[in-house]
């Protein structure tokens, strides 16, 4: 029987592609000797850990997320809250849950307050302590956050997963009042709108967003 054509397209090649993952080889190289050099400075295997997060070794990333807090310890840093979220995180990803909560038991204090960390938390939270932990996430909108934060964990983020914990726990109405919370902070964003396509299949939608 005839088969149907089939066109198979390699990217891996491209120029951009091959200058990405050389750029990567070469930071990865540098921030080595940079270690081999300064063996305790805790900033070097902080950088160390996100290229190796970016190459996809994640697991050589939370390695070195560990050397970097270790080092580290209580000094006050731009990157130490994202640090401990990056290590929280990748913990729970490679690790599971428990292992996750056991992050938490040495978990410093000032850097709970970032919304990017009750946006993790509620990753590996119950239902009801999941939407805690984004309405938390929620109320830093327009404050300042010491260290870096990811300006979405408190706008559309927070109410995105509020509704999806909600469908988790089959009140589909309630989640889609917070969807469009979480629409009014995102337009365009194309996950909040899929979430709505799925939610049109359920309920007679109040409007178009179309």
């Amino acid at each position: 029987s005839q088969g149907f054509p089939v066109t198979i397209r390699i990217y891996g090649y491209r120029h951009s592609v091959v200058q990405a993952k050389e750029k990567t080889q070469r930071n990865h190289d540098l921030l080595l000797k940079a270690i081999m050099q300064e063996p305790t400075n805790p900033f070097h295997h902080f950088n160390l850990a996100q290229t190796r997060s970016i190459a996809g070794d994640q697991e050589g990333a939370l390695f070195e997320l560990d050397r970097a807090i270790a080092l580290l310890g209580c000094f006050d840093s731009a990157w130490r809250q994202t640090a401990w979220i990056q290590y929280l995180t990748l913990t729970y990803q490679i690790h599971g849950i428990e292992a996750a909560h056991l992050v938490l038991e040495s978990y410093p204090d000032d850097c709970k307050e970032n919304p990017d960390f009750w946006i993790t938390l509620a990753h590996i939270s119950e239902p009801m302590q999941a939407i805690a932990c984004y309405e938390r996430a929620a109320s830093y909108k327009g404050k300042p956050v010491h260290g870096r934060s990811d300006s979405s964990s408190s706008t559309w983020k927070p109410y995105l997963g509020i509704a999806n914990t909600w469908l988790k726990l089959g009140q589909p109405e309630t989640a889609y009042i917070y969807l469009i919370h979480a629409h009014r902070e995102s337009p365009k964003n194309p996950l909040i709108r899929q979430q709505y396509r799925e939610l049109h299949d359920i309920l007679t939608p109040y409007r178009d967003w179309e």
